[in-house]
């Protein structure tokens, strides 16, 4: 029964080996002759299909040998489908060996020997070529098949670590494997590599692991180290850079040295860049909550200071309108004109703290869009806005017939140039002199820049006051005697930063040589528009107008 079942059962086990095992519902069918076989050795002096007339050889050799005569289902039934069925096994191996990774390879082609031995000598035996007249060696022969395949067994393990196993496995594993041997060299790759070594990474096999990554010493100190580890590392890959998670398994023979290392790489190239995102959002969270931290520290000054002074004009208003209201009848024109100058007054100090906070807020959440300058045209505006305070006091205001390019946003900038001229007028010499210049300046950080300027001829800023100015609510102690709400400078620094430039006061800390208050915003490289004859007269006399309120 063993004899005739063997070239199937050892079709079985080759299936089994080369992962084949969907063919194992054909079985049934191939079982067929094997039993139809035994079942005719049976009844064989019956029909003599088998055999024919065995007899006794006693004269060929020193032992008696017993001689077959096979009849036709032997020849044309039984012998041909078990060459067939172990021809199928061979070629199954073979395919094995080529396609299989040198780990396999060892045990592939014992099972190949346990195959081609007994094949041939039962082959040589059936057209009648043996070292023993009509003497069968292939029993012996599948002895030492028996052998070969429990050294298999015994010493590579292939019933547990079969070719089909690690398939399933390892080559559908989306993590790189690599098996490095004592020396370093690659011993096996499963398809995931070909993300980082490309199409032709089946090659490197046999390489050493330094010659791949020539440039990344730093990567072979880690993976030839004597001790297993976990690593994040980077890897450039064509034109991007991947960043994966490296495990590193030792691997030890039988007297407990280092046999090859096992290594696995994990992509986490999106686990790193979703780090990147969520620090990215926590920095800017962070720039938001100081931002939020610094804007309600601002209103809370905003509410003390500003309240209190809105309160004074207010209390003003109210008070004189109140008494024009009781006793208007009694009151003379000379007083009521008075008291209507007061309340003008007091109105245009609450429009201007208006206009201040209306500008903050502007200058908190609006998005300038930024044009080429006519500098002249600006200037012209603010001196024609400020010409009864400049009448008031009294002051001398030089302006420059040429202005160099700048780009900004025009409303802001006469902002800027009005809170520049009109404290040069309130804290400058008596009578002020207020002089507006500009020129190109250069920075490594901030590169080229046009520099506006206004210089008065007042007490000068003592250097320790100096870095004060431009915080919101703070007034100087030589600046208290006028009234304000320390709004202001802040607002200016805030516009002019927003627009890509700086402000900055330059001063000596001496009376009479004043001070120098400037602001820098970027160039434009066209031609400076140049102010024209008419244009200088017409801003002079804008300067000189009274208003008539």
């Amino acid at each position: 029964i063993g004899i005739t079942f063997l070239s199937l059962a050892w079709l079985m086990m080759v299936l089994d080996y080369t992962g084949h095992t969907g063919f194992k519902r054909f079985l049934p069918f191939l079982a067929v002759i094997p039993i139809i076989t035994n079942i005719l050795i049976w009844t064989n002096p019956y029909h003599h299909l088998f055999r024919i007339h065995p007899t006794l050889d006693t004269t060929s050799g020193p032992f008696p040998i017993l001689v077959n005569d096979y009849g036709a289902w032997f020849r044309w039934v039984y012998s041909p489908s078990s060459y067939l069925v172990f021809f199928a096994t061979l070629i199954l191996l073979v395919r094995s060996f080529v396609f299989s990774t040198r780990a396999y390879r060892r045990q592939t082609v014992i099972l190949l020997l346990a195959t081609v031995l007994p094949l041939l000598t039962d082959l040589l035996y059936t057209v009648g070529v043996t070292p023993i007249p009509n003497f069968n060696l292939t029993p012996v022969v599948f002895s030492i098949s028996g052998v070969l395949v429990g050294w298999a067994i015994f010493r590579f393990r292939f019933l547990d670590l079969m070719p089909i196993a690690r398939s399933k496995l390892v080559d559908v594993m989306r993590d790189t494997v690599i098996v490095l041997d004592e020396k370093g060299r690659l011993v096996d790759l499963n398809p995931a590599a070909q993300t980082i070594f490309g199409d032709a990474f089946r090659d490197l096999v046999g390489q050493p692991i330094a010659a791949v990554w020539t440039d990344r010493q730093d990567l072979i100190d880690i993976l030839m180290t004597d001790t297993a580890l976990q690593a994040e590392i980077s890897l450039g890959i064509g034109q991007d850079v991947r960043f994966y998670d490296l495990s590193l398994s030792l691997l030890y023979g039988r007297r407990r040295q280092i046999a090859g290392r096992l290594i696995m790489l994990r992509d986490i190239t999106a686990l790193k860049q979703a780090e990147g995102a969520v620090r990215s959002t926590n920095i800017q969270l962070q720039e938001a909550n100081e931002q939020l931290a610094d804007s309600n520290q601002a209103l809370g000054a905003f509410a003390h200071t500003v309240a209190h002074d809105l309160k004074n004009p207010l209390s003003v208003l109210l008070g004189y309108a109140q008494l024009l209201e009781e006793q208007y009848a009694e009151l003379s024109s000379e007083t009521i004109d008075k008291i209507v100058h007061i309340i003008i007054k007091n109105g245009n100090k609450l429009t201007r703290i208006i206009d201040d906070l209306l500008l903050l807020a502007s200058a908190r959440e609006e998005k300038a869009s930024l044009t080429p300058l006519d500098m002249r045209v600006v200037v012209a505006s603010v001196l024609n806005n400020l010409a009864p305070m400049i009448e008031e006091y009294q002051a001398k205001v030089t302006v420059p017939d040429v202005w160099p390019n700048a780009i900004g946003y025009a409303p802001w900038i006469e902002s800027v140039w009005t809170n520049y001229i009109s404290n040069a007028l309130k804290y400058g010499g008596r009578p002020p002199r207020v002089e507006l210049g500009a020129s190109t300046v250069s920075a490594p950080t901030t590169g080229t820049m046009t520099r506006f300027w206004v210089r008065d001829n007042g007490q000068g800023i003592p250097s320790q006051d100096r870095g004060k100015l431009f915080t919101s609510f703070m007034r100087l102690e030589q600046t208290r005697a006028m009234k304000g709400h320390g709004l202001g400078l802040s607002i200016i620094k805030r516009i002019v930063e927003k627009l890509g430039g700086q402000v900055g006061v330059e001063s000596e800390g001496v009376p009479g040589k004043g001070s120098t208050f400037y602001f820098t915003l970027p160039l434009k490289a066209d031609a400076a528009p140049r102010a024209s004859s008419d244009d200088a007269h017409a801003a002079t006399a804008r300067m000189s107008q009274k208003d008539k309120k």
